[in-house]
């Protein structure tokens, strides 16, 4: 359990980010300046953040526990990537001007789908491997079909974000720019990108799958023997 002074400062500012860094959702609304400005300052803060994660990435995890755990290590390398990512995003729409043409589009769905699918997945797969090197030492975690599994988890996830961001963006343009055709027709418009997001979905699904054949392999034994 990490007890010096940078972890409690990084605790403390993600539970005021926590707490208040929704407030960039108040933009829009007919409310007091400074509750804006506040709410711009505090999400400013995940700078620090990223420039953390840029400044120490990778140097967190001991090489003898990326050779002990390898599904472990590359699944935290990921949820280091899917961080950085989600949040350059939220730091792009935490700036008003910006924000004014991402709220209510398809762009704030891809930050939280990306945040719960690219960040908390892979947090919770690292956890499992872990659990099952430990349950299974003699486990072979880093086979072929699950390297395979994680690669396309990890396509089939940035191309879901990716439509989603697209999506998001067209209808923007309709909305603030263009301002011509239906809603129906702009909608028609995004098709392709909703049977994107789609198929993708399901790719995350069946790769998620693949990847966990050794946990529920290392579980099963576990309680067979």
């Amino acid at each position: 359990v990490a007890t010096n002074k940078m972890a409690f400062f990084f605790y403390f500012l993600g539970l005021t980010n926590l707490m208040f860094g929704w407030a960039h959702h108040t933009y829009l609304l007919p409310t007091q300046p400074w509750i804006r400005y506040v709410a711009y300052a505090i999400s400013m803060t995940e700078w620090i953040v990223l420039a953390s994660i840029i400044y120490s990435w990778k140097r967190s995890v001991l090489k003898v526990e990326k050779e002990n755990h390898p599904m472990a290590y590359r699944f935290l390398l990921a949820t280091d990537f899917w961080i950085f990512i989600n949040i350059i995003l939220a730091l792009l729409f935490s700036i008003p001007a910006i924000n004014f043409f991402t709220h209510g589009t398809h762009i704030t769905v891809a930050h939280s789908m990306g945040t719960t699918i690219g960040i908390n997945t892979t947090i919770l797969f690292s956890a499992l491997f872990f659990i099952a090197h430990h349950l299974r030492p003699k486990l072979k975690m880093d086979t072929r079909w699950v390297m395979r599994g994680f690669v396309a988890f990890n396509i089939s996830l940035f191309i879901f974000f990716v439509s989603l961001i697209i999506a998001g963006a067209k209808r923007s343009y309709w909305m603030y720019v263009s301002q011509e055709g239906t809603f129906g027709e702009m909608q028609d418009s995004i098709v392709p990108y909703y049977i994107s997001f789609f198929l993708f979905g399901i790719g995350i699904f069946v790769s998620l799958l693949i990847v966990a054949t050794p946990i529920f392999k290392a579980l099963i034994q576990k309680i067979k023997s």
